[in-house]
């Protein structure tokens, strides 16, 4: 009997107020369709961009430099701190060890990052081959999508490139897995569940002391880049997270509905 007098009511409420109810109706079915057609359009993007160029290959480990306006005179964003020279060389040993990667594809819009040449430097004398691309930033995208395995500069360059790719499968960060701290904690989280969700693995490898350039303060001081060569690969810490396994997924799924039922 509630339940029908509810029914009743609800419809009730709806005819009284009909142009809201309409209006209400169009803007969830909007909202739904919005949400759908942005989804289709960044999956065929990335689709189509590696069907036109091929992915790098499951061996290729595609590494992005920021550069640009970050290293002009005073730093044009201070909360763009740019990781160490040691953050890309831990990043590159586990996967070479881990991932069987044997072959590099070092990303950078510019040379202004100091990073770029100590690590390529460093490829050298490992003796681990690799390759350099400072494009147009159409090919540098293209080059990001269509990598399995990504390793991040600080902003949201490579975030989209990560979100557009099919291919995707490692994605490494630095500090945080995501470039916006500025953003609320759960809304920092929602990228990297995204990540999760697509199957991605995610690496973290951060400063648990605090001990490299300070959030906030990048002013590209020459003493800021004397950190970016020198900061001590022992003062970083590596953290990985594995996507969720299908099995736990639905498992997850059916958790959910017995707590709602």
């Amino acid at each position: 009997m509630y339940l029908t007098e509810l029914i009743q009511q609800s419809w009730s409420a709806l005819r009284r107020n009909r142009m809201r109810s309409v209006l209400t109706m169009l803007g969830i079915s909007w909202g739904v369709v919005s949400l759908v057609l942005l989804l289709a359009f960044g999956e065929g993007l990335g689709s189509g961009i590696v069907a036109a160029q091929g992915s790098l290959g499951n061996n290729v480990l595609a590494v992005h430099m920021r550069g640009g306006d970050i290293f002009f005179e005073g730093g044009s964003h201070r909360a763009y701190i740019q990781p160490p020279v040691a953050y890309y060389l831990r990043a590159v040993d586990f996967a070479v060890s881990r991932l069987g990667i044997d072959f590099v594809h070092l990303v950078f819009e510019d040379r202004t990052n100091p990073a770029v040449d100590a690590v390529e430097q460093a490829l050298s004398a490992r003796g681990i081959a690799y390759a350099t691309q400072s494009a147009s930033l159409i090919e540098d995208m293209a080059s990001l999508v269509s990598a399995h395995h990504i390793v991040a500069g600080h902003g949201t360059f490579c975030e989209a490139a990560a979100l557009l790719s099919p291919c995707v499968e490692s994605y490494f960060a630095f500090r945080s897995i995501s470039s916006q701290t500025q953003i609320p904690a759960w809304s920092q989280a929602q990228f990297e569940a995204t990540l999760r969700a697509k199957g991605v693995r995610t690496v973290r490898i951060d400063d648990p002391a605090g001990d490299f350039i300070a959030p906030g303060t990048w002013i590209n001081s020459e003493e800021q880049r004397q950190q970016i060569l020198n900061f001590p690969r022992s003062s970083l810490r590596l953290m990985i997270r594995m996507p969720p396994e299908p099995a736990m997924a639905v498992s997850g799924v059916r958790n959910l509905k017995n707590k709602i039922n």
